[in-house]
C-alpha cells in the first residue's frame, strides 16, 4: 500500500532513515544564512559605508544567486524601490551564461526580518549608508569597494569567503 508523508508509519521511516545515515553525511561548505547572520552580529554590523558596501554584496549575491561576474556589472540604476502591492525591490540583473542580446531579468527582493541575511534590509542600509542621487545612479556601480569602483571577482569572492569561513562563537571560544 502507498504510504503518505503525513502517516505515523512514513515519519517513523524517515526519522530511522536519517538517524542511520546521519554519519555518512559530509559537512556543508556552503554559504548559508546562518552565517549571515553570524557575521553580521559580529565583525560586519559596522556602519562605514564599505563595510555596508561589502554586506550588500554578500548578502544580495546569495539572494539572487548571483555570479560575482553578475554583481560587478550592476549599478545604481538597476535597483528600483516599489511600494505597491508590497514593499520590495527589484534588481535589474544581467545574466552572465545569456547572449549579448538578452535583456535584463527583474529580480525581487521582498522585505525580510531585518536579520543579517535579509537583502532588502541590506539593500536599504546601502542606500541610507552610502547614497547616489540623479543622473549618478546610471555609472554608479551598486557595490563599491575602497576606490568607490565596482569591486573585482575576486574581491567580492574573498568577501563571501570571509563569511563563510567565520565559525559558531562556541567553537572559536575552543568548546
Amino acid at each position: 500500500f502507498p504510504l503518505t508523508t503525513g502517516t505515523p508509519r512514513w515519519k517513523r521511516l524517515t526519522r530511522a532513515l536519517r538517524k542511520r545515515h546521519r554519519r555518512e553525511r559530509r559537512e556543508c561548505r556552503a554559504l548559508r544564512a546562518t552565517h549571515l547572520r553570524r557575521a553580521f552580529t559580529g565583525i560586519l554590523a559596522q556602519q562605514s559605508p564599505i563595510a555596508v558596501n561589502r554586506w550588500a554584496a554578500v548578502v544580495v549575491g546569495m539572494h539572487l544567486l548571483a555570479r560575482p561576474t553578475e554583481l560587478t556589472n550592476l549599478r545604481r540604476s538597476h535597483l528600483t524601490w516599489m511600494l505597491t502591492p508590497e514593499p520590495h525591490a527589484v534588481v535589474m540583473l544581467h545574466p552572465l551564461k545569456k547572449g549579448p542580446e538578452q535583456t535584463p531579468v527583474p529580480m525581487l527582493i521582498a522585505v525580510g526580518d531585518g536579520s543579517g541575511a535579509d537583502a532588502y534590509a541590506a539593500l536599504r542600509r546601502l542606500e541610507d549608508v552610502d547614497p547616489v542621487v540623479g543622473a549618478a545612479r546610471a555609472h554608479t556601480p551598486l557595490f563599491r569597494d575602497e576606490r568607490r569602483r565596482a569591486p573585482s571577482v575576486p574581491v567580492i569572492s574573498g568577501w563571501v569567503q570571509r563569511v563563510a569561513s567565520l565559525r559558531r562563537p562556541a567553537e572559536a571560544q575552543g568548546a
